[in-house]
């Protein structure tokens, strides 16, 4: 599989389907090959990077597609507006996704937590129960209920 990852790093270019976000939208930083987040003077140096081998100028007026791919994300990360509006949804659904993932782990907790207090409850009563038997509580507690506790004495 190395090999194969190899020989089609070489052999074919990039298309936007291998530069897809988790909204399958493109993704200008993977595009530029930088992390999420990165900063303008980074954004710039990725951009000047492709443009020394992809530019127009230096493939005989050819607009490959990872040119194409390069302008549309340098252009995105460095209009504010647009950045923000990409950054922000990004952000938006990673954390929605975390959210998600929190919540039903903790429903799953909750559930075996209920669970198991209900278990000791039910143990705890029978325990309780025993206890106050042993010790006669119990019958003195159901007479007096009954309104028997004044007959009995």
């Amino acid at each position: 599989s190395c090999v194969a990852m190899m020989l089609r790093s070489k052999a074919l270019p990039r298309t936007p389907f291998d530069v897809l976000d988790d909204a399958q939208k493109m993704d200008p930083y993977e595009i530029l090959k930088i992390p999420f987040l990165a900063g303008k003077v980074r954004i710039r140096k990725a951009f000047t990077d492709l443009c020394r081998v992809e530019h127009p100028d230096k493939n005989n007026g050819y607009e490959s597609l990872e040119w194409q791919m390069g302008e549309y994300a340098h252009t995105l990360l460095l209009d504010p507006e647009s950045r923000a509006r990409y950054d922000s949804s990004r952000i938006a659904r990673n954390f929605l996704s975390a959210t998600e993932g929190l919540f039903a782990f903790g429903f799953a907790v909750a559930q075996s937590l209920g669970s198991f207090m209900a278990d000791a409850s039910e143990v705890a009563s029978k325990q309780v129960t025993e206890v106050a038997q042993r010790l006669g509580i119990l019958d003195s507690a159901r007479s007096l209920m009954r309104g028997n506790g004044d007959r009995e004495q």
